[in-house]
């Protein structure tokens, strides 16, 4: 016959176990949680971060007579000034590129100007202001750089964003709206 004394014990014995179960379970959840939430926090935190100091490095530059563009044989030919801002060299060197993106007309083109991208001269293809340059250059620090881009499209606003060696595309550092703002006269865009 089974005492009264081991029926507590036993009833004892299974709330431990089931206890410790309930711990157990409880830390395995929070290992699986924690294994998929760190990641994704620190990928977070270093996409915001990453782009720090970025935030006026490209800019249009207003002193020229650029940023503006014509119309020739029903194409808008744009012309761009952009500056990069002085920055220090160890965030210099994690520039890739330059994205420059054209909105408007039932459009939205980009193009990324690399150092040593082959420039174009056809409909839809950026190049440097002096044609007699094949290849695409960025601004040097604290220096400006023109670009002409031939459209067939009325484009409204230009954005332009920095884009860092690892490809990430940061924020957009300045925004220009282009349309009707057609160049001086006497300002040549080598068609």
């Amino acid at each position: 016959m089974v005492s009264v004394r081991n029926m507590f014990n036993r009833k004892g014995i299974s709330s431990i176990v089931a206890t410790v179960v309930l711990i157990l379970i409880t830390v395995a959840a929070a290992v699986l949680i924690m294994g998929f939430v760190v990641p994704l926090v620190q990928n977070i935190l270093n996409e915001r971060t990453e782009c720090l100091g970025y935030e006026d490095y490209f800019l249009f530059y207003e002193e020229f007579e650029y940023n503006c563009y014509q119309i020739e044989g029903g194409n808008y030919i744009y012309a761009l000034s952009i500056e990069a801002d002085t920055v220090p060299a160890e965030k210099l060197e994690n520039i890739n590129a330059l994205k420059i993106q054209f909105l408007g007309g039932g459009e939205d083109v980009g193009f990324e100007v690399r150092n040593g991208t082959t420039a174009g001269n056809n409909v839809g293809e950026m190049r440097m202001l002096n044609r007699a340059v094949s290849t695409l250059t960025l601004p040097e620090r604290g220096g400006v750089k023109t670009y002409v881009y031939n459209s067939s499209v009325e484009f409204d606003m230009i954005e332009i964003y920095p884009v860092l060696k690892n490809d990430r595309t940061c924020a957009q550092t300045d925004k220009m709206r282009i349309k009707g703002i057609y160049c001086e006269p006497g300002v040549a865009l080598e068609v």
